[in-house]
């Protein structure tokens, strides 16, 4: 019953939000399982791992592309073992692998009979994909593909905003998408007929603004996804926008599904099917790189699963083997821990959905039937304040000394329903009432306790509105009077070079009407130093407003950016 009632959950959402599209139950009860695995593991491995520089270093390396390609007779991974890759993912706790079968360089993980750069033209000539799709079913765990739609290879790709750097190799191209069109859905019903994955995971999307999105270009999409459903197969489209009827998972890339902080800005997180974020395991990298040491380690691993799985996501979580077919051992090790987390607390991410109450990104939450799971990942937190059918209830969290995994505490429900409390004045109680920029939304940033999502004056697209110069402002509503000795201004990031705030001001009320200017910032030093800045007040004032006035930044006083505002 449970199941049924599933299926028709999605398409109550299917039916209702899209008119003239249904899924058929077949596409339903796909999604339905495919939701309930909650976390897989993306291998982003082709041609590009013998060069140790990443997926895109053909484009990233400024390379000749000829030159690029020859290494297609050297590529011969002699440590490839798809039934250990297998092991390895499994025994991590993951219920899939989703493969790059072919990236933006274009070359094919098997042996595609559509076109001949594949692994057939390498000395090695082992079909990868077909080992792996033959070591998945032994280990009981799902394979997904990833499929480029933009090609660096093919001479009829259209080239787009993403292709290969300089003229010369626009130049040599001859774009004929009817022709290239072929020769795609050519090869996705080559994998779809061979290795019968779960779903295709598209990507490249991006090189092209289609019509439907307000561009010039047209991917045909329609009879892509008709060919791809004909077989029932899933589909997902890693587009950074809101997803189509038919794109049947929504994808989130290094975005926590609905909060908009890399690629996600302008794509809403919908509750008509299930939600993937991608993101990685070895930092800021996909494919393989020789000089990137840093990994995360199996805790913060597993809050990335869990905060994920708090959103109702499912999260896809990458690593990159390297030339020789290995994953690398410190991944492994990683994925050795998550998988022992797992082997307790499986329970509380496999089938769940999101639980709906949490602290910030101390303690997230995820249901499944009458049972509550608490997620306590900060060690310093140590309980746990949330409504209990309107009623306050305190779940306390007993951690080992020096414990600093995620500590899972299951609270029956008892039938009641959980919901958010809100201690009056916490950040989490504050609300934007008032932003002069024209930015709807974006003054959230500046508080979201994130120093990586911005306020800023230049709308997307800069196309479309010019940006606005200081003075701008944006206005807090802390839901209760609080007393505040002080304010704290983050500037925009060392990465970026213009609209960095060097001057503002800190306004504070009682009843949003008489205002009192409280601190004065001046950072003649924040294009050398973009710390944290902390401003005392002469003295503490009480107040449940505050407005926070960038009046001048750096170099040009044209637009500005802020990256966090807090009050002490």
């Amino acid at each position: 019953m449970k199941r049924l009632a599933a299926v028709l959950m999605f398409a109550t959402f299917a039916v209702s939000a899209f008119a003239g599209y249904e899924p058929e139950k077949w596409n339903l009860e796909a999604k339905e399982k495919f939701a309930a695995h909650r976390y897989g593991v993306f291998i982003v491995w082709g041609l590009y791992a013998n060069y140790a520089q990443g997926e895109w270093y053909l484009y990233h390396g400024n390379l000749d592309r000829d030159a690029y390609e020859r290494m297609v007779h050297g590529f011969y991974p002699s440590k490839y073992d798809a039934r250990e890759w297998a092991r390895i993912v499994r025994r991590s706790g993951a219920k899939y692998i989703t493969i790059t079968a072919r990236h933006h360089d274009g070359f094919a993980l098997w042996p595609s009979k559509v076109d001949d750069y594949n692994i057939s033209a390498t000395p090695f000539k082992r079909d990868i994909i077909g080992e792996l799709a033959e070591a998945c079913k032994a280990e009981g765990i799902e394979l997904s593909l990833y499929y480029s739609l933009l090609d660096w290879h093919r001479a009829d790709y259209t080239p787009g905003r993403s292709w290969l750097r300089g003229d010369e190799w626009r130049a040599k191209q001859k774009p004929d998408y009817a022709s290239y069109k072929r020769y795609m859905m050519g090869q996705i019903a080559e994998l779809l007929d061979n290795y019968h994955p779960i779903n295709i995971w598209f990507d490249g999307e991006w090189d092209h603004l289609d019509k439907d999105r307000g561009g010039t270009f047209d991917w045909e999409f329609d009879d892509i996804f008709d060919l791809i459903h004909s077989r029932k197969v899933l589909i997902a489209n890693n587009n950074h926008r809101a997803p189509r009827p038919k794109e049947d998972i929504q994808l989130f890339e290094r975005d926590l599904p609905g909060e908009g902080m890399m690629f996600s800005k302008h794509q809403p997180l919908l509750d008509d099917r299930p939600v993937e974020q991608c993101d990685v395991i070895q930092a800021n990298v996909w494919g393989y790189k020789i000089g990137e040491n840093r990994f995360l380690t199996p805790e913060q691993s597993v809050a990335l699963i869990v905060r994920a799985a708090a959103k109702g996501s499912n999260l896809l979580l990458n690593i990159g083997p390297d030339g020789s077919g290995q994953i690398p051992a410190k991944a492994v090790e990683v994925f050795e821990g998550i998988g022992k987390w797992f082997d307790k607390n499986g329970d509380s991410v496999y089938g769940t959905k999101a639980g709906g109450v949490s602290f910030g990104k101390k303690v997230v939450s995820t249901r499944k039937g009458d049972t509550l799971y608490l997620h306590f990942l900060d060690p310093e937190v140590k309980e746990f304040t949330f409504l209990l059918d309107g009623k306050k209830t305190a779940v306390k969290c007993e951690r080992p000394e020096g414990d600093v995994s995620d500590i899972v505490v299951r609270f029956p429900l008892g039938g009641r329903e959980p919901s958010q409390y809100v201690e009056p004045g916490s950040r989490q109680a504050w609300k934007i009432i008032e932003e002069t920029c024209k930015n709807p939304g974006n003054a959230w940033a500046a508080i979201d306790g994130n120093p990586g999502t911005l306020w800023h004056s230049h709308p997307e697209p800069l196309a479309k509105t010019n940006p606005l110069p200081p003075p701008q402002s944006f206005t807090v509503d802390c839901g209760a009077v609080c007393e505040f000795g002080g304010f704290t201004y983050t500037p925009r990031p060392d990465n970026c070079s213009v609209g960095v705030v060097d001057t503002c001001e800190f306004w504070v009320s009682l009843d949003g009407k008489d205002w009192m200017k409280a601190g004065v910032g001046d950072f003649p030093d924040v294009m050398e130093s973009r710390k944290a800045r902390k401003v005392p007040f002469a003295n503490p004032v009480k107040a449940r407003y505050f407005r926070f006035v960038a009046t001048h930044a750096l170099p040009a006083n044209d637009r500005l950016a802020v990256a966090e505002v807090d009050v002490w």
